[in-house]
Order: C-alpha cells, then structure tokens, then sequence
C-alpha cells in the first residue's frame, strides 16, 4: 500500500516547504523555531537542536527561506 501525501506548490509548479526533496525542515518546525526564537530562546541554542547553520536560521526567522 502506497502513502499517499499533499505536495505544496509555487506558482509555476514546483514543490515547497517539507514537500521538496531538500527540505532540511517540516513546517512544524519551522513554526517552532519562530516561536521559541520570539520567546528569547538564542539562535545558536536553536541552530544546534534543528541541526541548521545560524545563518540558514536568520533565513527562515526573515522569511527569506521556508515561509511556512
């Protein structure tokens, strides 16, 4: 039996968000790591347990990466 998923797409059809083959983080995630950062937890603390570099964090805290 096959798992069948939803897949999100841009504007001319390619995947985003956890949908996409490299995505290095869910969308649930992602959630977390604003929130908690918005909350004071610092970057490097969240970096280290997402397992992510500070500055792919500061990407997704800006909205320039994942904007889930």
């Amino acid at each position: 039996m096959q798992k069948i998923t939803s897949c999100k797409f841009n504007q001319i059809g390619k995947r985003i968000g956890e949908s996409h083959g490299r995505a290095r983080l869910s969308d649930a995630d992602i959630h977390c790591i604003r929130l908690l950062f918005g909350h004071g937890v610092p970057a490097r603390e969240l970096a280290e347990a997402f397992n992510i570099t500070v500055g792919y964090l500061y990407k997704v805290l800006r909205y320039d990466a994942r904007w889930a």
